[in-house]
Order: C-alpha cells, then sequence, then structure tokens
C-alpha cells in the first residue's frame, strides 16, 4: 500500500509542475515553424562577415633547390653507371679503384641533403613574414630528407645492377 502512495504522490508532483509550466508565460512569442528555412525565420538579412585582408598566407618552402639537389644525385648516378660499368663487366664493382671515390661522392651527396634544407628554409624564413613562419621548417626538412632518400635508393640499385651484370643475368 506505501508504494500505492508513493506512486500517487509522484503523479501529483508531476501534474503539478505540468500545470504551472502552462500557466508561465511562453518563451518566444511567436510560434516557430520548423518546416520553415532557417533564413526564413530571421527577420533582419544576414550580416557579411568582413574579411580584413585579401591576401592568402603562403606556405611550404620552394622546391627548386631540391628538384636541383635530386638533379645532381641524376648526374652522379649517370656518371657512376658509366664509370663502374666496365669494371662491373670484368672484376666487379667492389675489387675496382674507382668504387672508392664513387662511395666518397655518395657520401657527399647524402651530406648535401640537411645542407639544401637548411639553406631553403634560412632563405624562407628571412623573406617570409611572422604568420607565413609556420611549418617551414619542418617542410624544408621533409623535402630534403625525401630527396636524399630518394638518391640513396637510386644509386644502391644501380650498384644492384652493376652486381647482377658481372654475374651475368643481363648477358
Amino acid at each position: 500500500m506505501d508504494e500505492h502512495t508513493e506512486d500517487q504522490s509522484m503523479q501529483d508532483a508531476t501534474t503539478d509542475a505540468l500545470e504551472a509550466a502552462e500557466q508561465a508565460e511562453p518563451v518566444s512569442p511567436e510560434p516557430v515553424d520548423v518546416a520553415e528555412p532557417v533564413a526564413a525565420r530571421s527577420a533582419e538579412p544576414p550580416v557579411p562577415i568582413a574579411v580584413t585582408s585579401t591576401r592568402v598566407p603562403r606556405r611550404g618552402v620552394s622546391q627548386a633547390p631540391f628538384l636541383a639537389y635530386l638533379a645532381l644525385w641524376v648526374v652522379y648516378i649517370v656518371a657512376s653507371a658509366t664509370l663502374l660499368f666496365e669494371s662491373a663487366r670484368t672484376t666487379g664493382v667492389l675489387y675496382t679503384d674507382r668504387y672508392e671515390y664513387a662511395v666518397y661522392a655518395a657520401a657527399a651527396l647524402a651530406a648535401l641533403g640537411p645542407i639544401v634544407a637548411l639553406s631553403t628554409w634560412i632563405g624562407t624564413r628571412w623573406r617570409r613574414t611572422e604568420d607565413e613562419r609556420r611549418g617551414l621548417f619542418a617542410a624544408s626538412m621533409l623535402a630534403g630528407a625525401g630527396v636524399t632518400f630518394v638518391g640513396s635508393v637510386m644509386w644502391l640499385v644501380l650498384l644492384f645492377v652493376l652486381d647482377l651484370y658481372h654475374a651475368g643475368v643481363f648477358s
């Protein structure tokens, strides 16, 4: 029986709250039609957003230094292939005296990657405004590392192909 009394008191409290809500004044004086578009509900026309600057900030660094660096790798690969081709046919690439210089040149080109990236970053940072400098260091280092990686892989592929040529695969 106590359970029925508790349920009855809760129903009475809910009924009282509903009656109080009905007697209160409505929040908006006009009913809003849900199917009506939002723009049609507003009596005032929308205010356009003012654009303070028409200049779009530039992002990233110039790719020209990295393309020139990649071109150096390609020239190096072609020169190495030309110089080491005759050795690959007879004694093998590792046993020639030219191989030592080819390794030194490859190491110098690999060390040139971070230098190109840093110099590109410094030059670009010097020319940009404070707002346009965000992310320049990461962009230049990523481009320098990417070109260095591609050049190194091309050189290793060249050595592998010359070794296959020495083994007689292409003959």
